[in-house]
């Protein structure tokens, strides 16, 4: 008896659900039977566009699986499996789903012009790259297979971030018209931050330039990115500025571009104190944005009695806590800003975290000073911005 593996594509119909599924079936031919198996369900066929998609991964795969061998046997013991590598092919068909869910479809139909490469084709690569393994271009490049993705030039890739340029303000646009679709009452409430992006390079250009780094890596290149959410995480809008610019500068050019390109006013605008500088707190008032902005203690005038707790009360909702641990909050008008308030609070659990944190790095700073015997290891160790704070130099001391 003789017996033949052979793998093929079918559409298969369910009473459960009113579009067909596209499988990969196993046929085993044993002498004059032939038995099928499932080796794998791809997803649901709702369109023209999906069946196109999914018949390229279908394919992908089963060259892949029969490149590497069909085993004659399918009662394996599991001790024996061995992990040789791991495959993650679902998340074109993710991507997909956003894209359309989101109109970022629709926005990138509209640059594709005369182009003989198609725009979304290699967007959905690039997308699908970043949720996977991020990683550059080239690399995108040369993984497109594993993600069912073929023919798609390296040039094309490059030519594409170029044409997306265009598009900033629509796909913008389009998040934020996103967000207020799905949002289960009016978008309101945006939450504001910066961070920065580094380049393995020390080249600056009109964009690149060195300057604080949250990453660390001083000795190289970066831009700097602010980024709005709403209070669902949804990305409402974003701006990129040159890599030396301060933190604090970077607000008031969004606010405005919110004002304008959105048309909101009664919304509430969410910062760490990062942002609290006084023009930005000036700005967001004279934009009537409401908005909430920490602070730092250190920054408050002790006549207030900030540290002083007997004028605290327990925040409310805390029932099933016991007195010691609950939090505790303090309300005051603003010093510096009419019509603005002033909200402390008091955590015991995060007062023994902070005490413990600031024990342990002042031990390990005397340690390090008694270990260090000449001025410059004294004075590197001094310089560490963990250290600083709890370091007063006197000078001519070193």
């Amino acid at each position: 008896m003789w017996i033949m593996f052979y793998m093929y594509i079918r559409l298969t119909s369910s009473k459960k659900s009113k579009h067909p599924t596209l499988q990969i079936v196993e046929g085993i031919r044993e002498g004059k039977k032939v038995k099928q198996k499932i080796t794998a369900s791809l997803g649901v066929i709702k369109s023209q566009k999906d069946l196109i998609k999914l018949r390229k991964l279908a394919d992908h795969l089963i060259q892949k699986l029969e490149k590497e061998g069909l085993p004659p046997d399918d009662k394996i013991a599991v001790q024996d499996l061995i992990h040789q590598k791991t495959c993650y092919d679902g998340y074109g068909i993710v991507i997909n789903e956003l894209m359309q869910l989101s109109g970022f479809s629709k926005v990138i139909h509209q640059a594709q012009g005369k182009n003989t490469f198609t725009l979304e084709e290699i967007v959905k690569l690039i997308l699908v790259q970043r949720f996977d393994c991020p990683s550059s271009k080239m690399r995108t490049y040369e993984r497109q297979e594993e993600h069912g993705f073929q023919g798609i030039d390296l040039q094309h890739i490059y030519r594409t971030m170029d044409a997306m340029e265009s598009l900033e303000a629509d796909i913008q646009k389009e998040a934020f018209s996103t967000a207020c679709k799905f949002s289960e009452k009016l978008v309101d409430c945006f939450f504001f931050d910066v961070t920065t992006l580094y380049f393995e390079s020390v080249v600056q250009d009109e964009i690149k330039d060195f300057g604080f780094s949250k990453d660390q890596k001083y000795h190289m290149v970066q831009i700097v990115l602010a980024l709005v959410v709403d209070v669902h995480g949804l990305p409402i809008a974003y701006e990129v500025f040159k890599g030396n610019l301060a933190e604090t500068k970077t607000l008031i050019p969004v606010l405005e571009k919110l004002k304008n390109s959105f048309s909101i006013k009664n919304v509430t605008v969410v910062c760490d104190r990062g942002l609290a500088s006084k023009q930005n707190i000036e700005a967001l008032q004279n934009a009537e944005f409401h908005f909430v902005i920490a602070t730092k203690l250190k920054s408050m005038s002790k006549k207030l009695k900030i540290n002083d707790l007997s004028t605290y009360s327990p925040l409310s909702h805390q029932e099933a806590i016991v007195e010691k641990e609950k939090v505790l909050f303090r309300t005051m008008a603003h010093p510096q800003y009419k019509d603005t308030l002033l909200i402390a609070t008091y955590s015991p659990s995060r007062a023994r975290k902070d005490k413990e944190d600031r024990e342990r790095v002042i031990e390990k700073l005397k340690k390090k000073l008694c270990n260090s015997s000449d001025e410059t290891s004294i004075k590197k160790v001094i310089n560490n911005g963990a250290y600083k704070k709890y370091t007063n130099i006197k000078k001519g001391s070193l």
